[in-house]
């Protein structure tokens, strides 16, 4: 399969199984979330940042954005004609084996294509990446990325 950057993907069950960290969003049989596809021009790597409508998120955001403060571990954004949020702060990487296939509407892979959308989704994945780098915990679930990283650039 040709994976293309800023497409939407479902991840294989076997990934979870081959990185079991706790905090990773759960894949609920390869169907779960869907994931925007980033690729790291540093590592070659993709990072998948999950998708999800709960409206717990969404909330989230909103009090967020009302008290003025930037939030750039979230995305809005809208998959299928749901409103629903791109979770930033917790992307992981994987190589293309683990990629089960692509998000499809109609039997048409998603592909973002707004240019301005994509480049903030772009300058978020990048700041929350060099920030998780140096050690900021966004949350007490976060997964350990780096060390999946790692694994999978040896």
């Amino acid at each position: 399969m040709s994976i293309i950057v800023h497409g939407v993907y479902h991840i294989k069950d076997q990934f979870f199984i081959d990185y079991p960290d706790p905090y990773l969003k759960s894949n609920k049989g390869e169907k779960r979330p869907h994931y925007f596809c980033y690729k790291d021009p540093i590592t070659g790597l993709m990072w998948m940042i999950p998708f999800t409508s709960q409206q717990s998120k969404i909330d989230d955001y909103n009090r967020r954005l009302a008290s003025g403060k930037k939030v750039d571990i979230f995305h809005p954004t809208e998959l299928d004609g749901r409103k629903g949020m791109l979770l930033i702060a917790d992307m992981f990487p994987v190589i293309e084996d683990y990629i089960e296939s692509a998000y499809e509407i109609s039997g048409i892979p998603v592909i973002y294509k707004d240019i301005s959308e994509i480049k903030a989704i772009e300058r978020k994945a990048k700041k929350i990446l060099v920030l998780l780098r140096k050690g900021v915990k966004f949350t007490s679930t976060q997964p350990d990325i780096f060390s999946i990283e790692r694994s999978l650039l040896s």
